[in-house]
């Protein structure tokens, strides 16, 4: 939590230990090892699907409300075993992919 703190007070660049000021790769006058600089690396796309995906995950759980009240808790051992179902499949898509390559 520390070094999140020190990142936010440095504008999002890392900072040094021993002198407070934010590192820079290029200095002349750096006497130690010189610190990787941190970069966003979020492309557009993954962005993109992290939003998409906090969307559908809310109206699914605000959605849950209605089938909760229609069918009682009957519903959380369907969404359970959807849940279940869907994992089984992203492990075999992920497993399918390593062995292809």
């Amino acid at each position: 939590m520390a070094v999140l703190a020190e990142l936010v007070r440095a504008g999002g660049r890392p900072m040094t230990a021993h002198t407070g000021s934010t590192a820079r790769s290029t200095t002349a006058a750096s006497t130690g090892p010189a610190e990787p600089e941190l970069k966003r690396s979020l492309t557009h796309r993954q962005i993109t699907m992290i939003g998409l995906g906090s969307a559908l995950g809310t109206g699914l759980f605000l959605g849950s409300g209605s089938a909760i009240a229609t069918a009682g808790p009957a519903v959380i051992v369907s969404y359970a075993l959807g849940a279940t179902l869907v994992g089984i499949i992203g492990m075999v898509l992920g497993f399918a992919d390593a062995i292809e390559h």
